[in-house]
């Protein structure tokens, strides 16, 4: 048996044995990397929604040079 790289998640071979403790240790690193991004995006949403609305404005003046 090998594990992935990215999670460590348990790869088997096609003859190999799998235990129902390794399909739960899989699933409980699924469920815990899946619930920190979604605690990450809701975090996100809330700094976003605290952000405020931004304002972007351009203005010009073409002017004849003289003062007063």
């Amino acid at each position: 048996m090998e594990n992935t790289s990215n999670y460590g998640l348990k790869r088997w071979d096609g003859g190999a044995l799998t235990l129902h403790t390794e399909f739960n240790d899989n699933w409980d690193k699924i469920d815990t990397a899946l619930k920190g991004n979604a605690d990450k995006a809701a975090a996100l949403q809330t700094a976003l929604a605290g952000a405020g609305n931004c304002e972007i404005g351009m203005l010009s003046y073409t002017g004849s040079g003289q003062y007063g």
